[in-house]
């Protein structure tokens, strides 16, 4: 019985380990509109995104798409300067969006309390301006 016991914990053990690996790291890429004050930092999971992003740097920087998500009024470890982040999973790379989901990072942030009500309704927040401009390591 005790050899059973030491076995499933050994087992337990490794499918740990391996349900760790299989998850997908995060990758962290740098959306700016040229003006520093207002770089951001977003955080990718999908490998399809992250491939997505590599190749939007790589475009000649009046084709690149801007950055479209939901965003969460909470600050994130990778990006502390600003009370916000975008959900990894709801990030996309449109050409075009509604102009209802535009606005600048700093703006977003000085008016907090009102996203996901009359302003940025549903907390989608599609920043026109900025673009993916380079990938980043984490920030803590």
């Amino acid at each position: 019985m005790k050899h059973w016991k030491a076995t499933a914990v050994v087992l337990l053990a490794l499918l740990s380990s391996a349900t760790e690996a299989a998850q997908p790291r995060s990758r962290y890429f740098l959306m700016s509109d040229g003006d520093p004050r207002n770089d951001f930092v977003l955080a990718l999971r999908d490998p399809r995104l992250i491939d997505e992003a590599i190749a939007i740097i790589r475009m000649p920087k009046d084709r690149r798409p801007h950055v479209s998500g939901i965003i969460d009024t909470s600050t994130a470890p990778y990006n502390r300067r600003w009370a916000f982040h975008y959900r990894p999973q709801t990030i996309s790379f449109p050409e075009v969006s509604a102009e209802v989901c535009d606005a600048e990072t700093s703006y977003v942030q000085e008016h907090l309390k009102d996203v996901g009500g009359h302003f940025l309704p549903g907390n989608r927040w599609c920043p026109w301006n900025q673009q993916v401009v380079r990938e980043i390591g984490a920030r803590q």
